[in-house]
């Protein structure tokens, strides 16, 4: 029963069912949701309801209350079908109330086909309301991932995909606990994430490419939304939000992700969450581990160094070779050439170590499957270590280090047969 103070029930100022449309904006501070909790104050409002502060005179505690808004008119059994649906994927979020980076779920509640969610009440503020005050440093997005991947693998193993991951549903406590929020909306991972009214579940800035495209929702696609959301707290801005839905979906699935210029060690985690390509992304494992090598100290970085060759020299110093050492941050496997020498591939997370002949300047060129060929001019001189790192951005890769400038030259359009690429450069080319 819906009580509001002592008067007779009363939904919103009338009594009966309500027909559709977002018939919980009546709700007020005073209301008794399912004859236990009392509202007390509005904390939040969003695309799909609203959370209030709530006290639950059974177990004399204060906890937090979602109303979900069924938006749009519609027949009374379908209406019914929604709200059963609702009810069950929020009971599904239940199993999940035990891990310590997730908001627990206590209870569903349904009141004149309106279902609410019971929740723990958490004192502190959202991402989205810490970004407000600037982006995070690279350390403290460290510890917004970790928490993140933990939570999504506790749903994941139990089949549940959570389909809205964003700043506004990771909540940071005052005790300095992180947490995922909004299971309310999760769903098994065998659902559509999709509305009877052909409305896609979740924001579009975040959505993952296939799911804007309509597809269903698979763990690989919360790893995306967790891309955009570690993205925009090292950055300070959300890389697909655009004036609109529709612009913001298209981002999402043909525009890659800017350059990230805060990121640092963190890099390369979030480029491969970014991938477009839903198996190009990390599992959660290898993402964990991406995570723990950025955590690792890094050496200060000199732009050359002098090295002791390997092999003993010959007396006619002419003789020494240069050492081109590359590093593969990307997701996969990268081939290199140097001139027209193949110098093998560079597995991911790896460093090879090369001794080549020194020249004034020579290209090298990099491969990895699925992406254009980059080149770029190295100065190889004798006796000395060029270092150079591959980078992946979305579907862009990046040369960085000795010999390759950072300033950005500007977008080369690649015309091929099948489709249209675009490549950031990032150095001098060939």
């Amino acid at each position: 029963m819906w009580v509001r103070g002592s008067s007779a029930c009363q939904v919103f100022g009338r009594t009966g069912a309500p027909s559709g449309g977002r018939v919980a904006e009546g709700a007020r501070a005073g209301d008794i949701v399912g004859g236990r909790y009392e509202l007390v104050q509005l904390i939040a409002s969003g695309g799909m309801g609203r959370v209030w502060k709530a006290y639950d005179s059974r177990l004399q505690a204060e906890v937090a209350l979602k109303e979900l808004w069924l938006i749009g008119p519609m027949p009374p059994e379908q209406r019914a079908a929604l709200v059963k649906r609702a009810e069950l994927e929020a009971l599904s979020a239940v199993r999940l109330r035990d891990h310590p980076n997730i908001v627990t779920v206590h209870d569903v509640v349904v009141e004149h086909d309106i279902p609410w969610i019971v929740m723990q009440l958490v004192s502190g503020g959202t991402l989205q309301q810490r970004l407000q005050q600037g982006p995070l440093e690279v350390p403290e997005v460290q510890r917004v991932a970790e928490a993140l991947l933990h939570a999504l693998a506790a749903a994941h193993r139990l089949g549940i995909v959570h389909r809205d991951v964003k700043p506004a549903n990771v909540m940071l406590s005052d005790d300095g606990h992180i947490l995922l929020a909004d299971f309310g909306i999760a769903a098994p991972e065998t659902g559509t994430g999709i509305t009877s009214t052909g409305v896609v579940v979740g924001s579009a800035p975040y959505l993952a490419p296939e799911r804007a495209d309509g597809k269903p929702g698979r763990a690989s696609s919360d790893l995306f939304s967790l891309g955009a959301t570690l993205y925009e707290a090292v950055e300070g801005v959300s890389p697909f939000l655009r004036d609109s839905w529709l612009a913001s979906a298209h981002a999402v699935k043909y525009e890659p992700a800017p350059p990230m210029r805060r990121a640092g060690a963190l890099q390369s985690l979030i480029a491969t969450l970014l991938a477009k390509d839903p198996q190009a992304r990390p599992t959660i494992d290898r993402a964990l581990t991406l995570l723990r090598e950025a955590a690792k100290p890094q050496a200060p970085y000199a732009p050359t160094e002098a090295v002791t060759p390997p092999e003993e020299p010959d007396e006619d110093e002419g003789s020494e070779k240069a050492v081109l050492v590359v590093t593969n941050e990307t997701a996969g496997p990268v081939r290199i050439h140097l001139g027209t020498e193949a110098l093998g591939s560079v597995d991911t997370a790896t460093t090879a170590i090369h001794n080549v002949e020194p020249t004034a300047a020579r290209t090298m060129r990099v491969k990895a499957q699925g992406h254009a060929t980059v080149s770029r001019v190295l100065q190889l001189a004798a006796g000395r270590a060029v270092k150079v790192t591959v980078r992946q951005e979305g579907e862009v890769l990046h040369l960085l280090g000795d010999g390759v400038p950072p300033r950005p030259l500007g977008l080369l359009r690649l015309g091929q047969p099948r489709s249209e690429r675009w490549l950031r450069l990032v150095g001098p080319g060939r």
